[in-house]
């Protein structure tokens, strides 16, 4: 970073924060549209990459960190996120996705997309979210596009070698492309709820189970047990687990470890997990496997832009000149 007569280098906390990664999208309590206390908020604090930030964006930063960095750390938090936020706004902008980097254009922008989100809702028109943005929402909402835009332009203008692609494939196969088992079962699930008597709901199902063992139907089985009281709220339906259903089960343990063991024609017993009791019955199982190479360029390509993507972001970030005018930052009275 630059220094010049009157002015200072963002350091300390301001330059750790800067470099640690992008954790300012969130929306603290209290900011309206465009809030403004100071009587020198339309001044420049600091330069980035010689464009002016101003005192009105740092204030938007300042009402987010105050409710989320401890107390001595907030104004450096935030004038760390407004230079961060500022960064990627003029990536943007070389890019031709922001034509006008001003605090001014961004006022104007705001109050014609509420403007236009009015005017939808009046006509009866869908409008999705808050009738009207507020300022730091507003923020979000461009970096999020910028990010969306600028990783479209990676993944369409890349030229990956098949070597780059193969290589990929190899080194990761095992942890990203294995598929697991495909298995349907038949299962009894009762959700916990207040009142149950454990043992005479394990009992039940070991019953239910053991019937299923000796040959009786599902059908009949799951009519007979879901008519009892103390099972009321039985669900007995066939299931099938998957590479999806793996992952939203995830914090199932039990379950997934009685899935990953069960035959095709075998009962499990019965076992709790996180939401309740749960008996299954195997019906089939197909085998999982490595996705193949061809199967699997299309999702690499993807991945490869945007580890380009956040590459080169990273090094935007790093190589931004900034200089803050401590004095006009001192004169700035933050919210």
């Amino acid at each position: 970073m630059r220094r010049r007569p009157g002015l200072a280098a963002v350091g300390g906390a301001a330059a750790v924060l800067i470099l640690a990664g992008i954790l300012w999208l969130v929306r603290g309590p209290g900011m309206g549209p465009w809030p403004g206390t100071g009587s020198d908020r339309h001044e420049a604090v600091a330069l980035v990459n010689g464009e002016p930030l101003c005192g009105e964006l740092l204030e938007l930063f300042a009402a987010k960190h105050r409710a989320l960095v401890p107390a001595g750390q907030w104004k450096a938090a935030a004038l760390a996120a407004a230079i961060d936020w500022k960064v990627r706004q003029l990536w943007a902008k070389d890019r031709g996705l922001v034509q006008d980097a001003s605090f001014s254009t961004l006022e104007q922008e705001l109050r014609e997309v509420n403007r236009a989100r009015k005017h939808a809702l009046a006509a009866g028109q869908p409008v999705y979210g808050p009738v009207e943005y507020d300022a730091g929402t507003y923020l979000d909402i461009l970096a999020g596009t910028w990010q969306t835009a600028m990783l479209e332009r990676f993944y369409y203008k890349a030229e990956y070698a098949p070597g780059r692609i193969r290589e990929y494939y190899e080194a990761n196969k095992e942890a990203a492309f294995t598929l697991p088992a495909t298995v349907r079962v038949n299962a009894m699930f009762l959700p916990y709820r207040e009142g149950q008597r454990g043992q005479e709901i394990v009992r039940l199902l070991e019953e239910a189970g053991g019937r299923l063992a000796e040959g009786e139907r599902w059908q009949s089985v799951a009519q007979t047990y879901q008519g009892m009281e103390a099972l009321r709220g039985l669900i007995a339906e066939e299931r099938v687990f998957g590479e999806r259903e793996y992952r939203e089960n995830r914090l199932r343990p039990a379950l997934l470890r009685e899935i990953e063991r069960l035959a095709a024609g075998a009962v499990s017993g019965v076992f709790e997990d996180m939401d309740g009791y749960y008996l299954l019955q195997g019906l089939s199982r197909t085998a999982g496997g490595l996705v193949s190479y061809e199967e699997a360029k299309g999702k690499i390509y993807a991945v490869l832009a945007e580890e380009d993507y956040r590459r080169d972001w990273e090094l935007k970030r790093k190589a931004a000149s900034v200089v803050v005018d401590e004095q006009a930052l001192s004169r700035l009275v933050l919210p």
